[in-house]
């Protein structure tokens, strides 16, 4: 969705919050599992990786919007760090999402 995502290697989210300065402005790809997402339009959501987790802004949907179910999805993400109102966070100009598998359920599972 939205622009392609490099395959490049993605940055910490601890990294980002540990050293905001060197990261302000700079276009970085982040990878993790969703979190919250918001039920409206899909226009926000949160982004965990093993280290952090940051708020991923899709700037009300102007460009582009997530699933409404991606809660537990794993995902690539590209953007732009910016800092709002105190809060850093990452404009999203790009997300690749890695469905996670369903559990099926059998009589034989029982």
């Amino acid at each position: 969705m939205g622009e392609a995502v490099p395959a490049n290697r993605a940055t910490q989210i601890k990294e980002i919050l540990d050293r905001p300065a060197a990261f302000l402005e700079q276009r970085v790809v982040l990878s993790g599992r969703a979190g919250q997402v918001c039920q409206h339009m899909g226009c926000w959501f949160v982004l965990q990786d093993n280290t952090q987790h940051i708020l991923i802004d899709l700037e009300q949907g102007r460009t582009i919007t997530v699933s409404r179910n991606i809660s537990g999805d794993s995902l690539r993400v590209v953007g732009i760090v910016k800092r709002i109102g105190g809060d850093l966070r990452l404009m999203g100009k790009g997300v690749e999402i890695h469905r996670k598998r369903a559990k099926i359920w059998s009589f034989f599972n029982l």
